[in-house]
């Protein structure tokens, strides 16, 4: 039976991902602009009223338990959304009820005063990936149950049946990491363990002109493309020359570093710049989970970012 309730309460967050890897490595740096805390929002923002409401239905869908969690968040910055970051969990069973897949999903979704058809653009994609999202779940669910059912019947006492690698696990988790009249970026940490020796995991960013709602191109954020991907992958590849990286690095990581810097979703615009992540495998083995590199501001500024996007002082 699949049961479905929501829950409203006071939030702010905790940001690809799929087949075998690494559990998604958190980030060092707060990147957040909507802090968690008991009951405040860091940096001087109003505290949302805490809203409760719950609603239950039946959904005749054997085998599957669903939770819906609304959590509210105040607004970061003057000019920026209504954020509220919407987690469903889910578990499905095979027929002998045994869990064998469960998963953990959470979106922002956006309101806004003043400009509601940026807002309206923007949940649009987002809800676009989440059914994405979903829809792969779906056939992973599929594949577990089916694995499932295949190893029991090798299995020939209830010992071995408990020590099946089961359940699976599917995590989604967004992250809000900038909010203003000119930007709204997330960043969404993913890990899905499907089996096998280990997980796999990588961080994901979405970005969006506040404005227009449109979703924003790395390559696409200086009047001089060119010249703009240049001094990135130079500032990049002066990084990895530091003893922070140079050990996490494959030997010829050179060779995938352009292709891995400029990889689509692989960034976020955050409080102190633009973060680029490169997820497991790209550019470095699996023990050097993904490797992140943070442009400042200052020094996007000089690169010629486009002044709509700078963050204000």
């Amino acid at each position: 039976m699949k049961k479905k309730s929501v829950i409203a309460i006071l939030f702010t967050v905790a940001v690809l991902m799929t087949s075998c890897g690494q559990k998604p490595v958190e980030n060092t740096k707060d990147n957040t602009i909507i802090a968690n805390t008991e009951n405040q929002i860091e940096d001087g923002t109003e505290v949302a009223e805490k809203i409760e409401s719950t609603e239950s239905e039946e959904i005749n869908t054997e085998g599957v338990e669903i939770q819906n969690t609304e959590y509210e968040a105040g607004v970061a910055e003057e000019g920026g959304f209504l954020v509220q970051i919407v987690e469903q969990s889910e578990s499905y069973k095979a027929d002998d009820g045994r869990e064998v897949l469960t998963s953990v999903q959470s979106y922002p979704k956006l309101s806004a005063k003043e400009n509601a058809k940026a807002a309206e653009v923007i949940n649009a994609d987002i809800e676009s990936m989440q059914a994405d999202d979903e829809a792969s779940i779906e056939e992973n669910v599929t594949v577990a149950k089916e694995d499932y059912a295949f190893r029991m019947q090798e299995v020939t006492n209830d010992t071995e049946a408990m020590m099946l690698p089961y359940p699976y696990q599917i995590q989604i988790t967004s992250v809000v990491t900038r909010n203003d009249k000119k930007v709204f970026s997330f960043a969404m940490d993913s890990y899905a363990f499907l089996g096998g020796a280990h997980g796999n995991g990588g961080t994901t960013g979405y970005n969006y002109d506040a404005v227009t709602g449109k979703r924003l191109k790395l390559e696409e954020l200086s009047e001089d493309s060119a010249a703009w991907k240049e001094k990135i992958l130079s500032f990049v590849k002066e990084q990895c020359e530091s003893d922070a990286y140079k050990e996490r690095l494959y030997e010829d990581y050179e060779t995938y570093l352009e292709d891995a810097v400029f990889a689509e979703n692989n960034w976020y615009f955050d409080e102190n710049g633009i973060l680029i992540s490169c997820s497991p495998y790209s550019i470095g083995c699996y023990a050097s989970g993904s490797i992140n590199f943070e442009i400042p501001y200052e020094t996007l500024r000089t690169y010629g970012l486009n002044e709509n996007y700078l963050l204000e002082e």
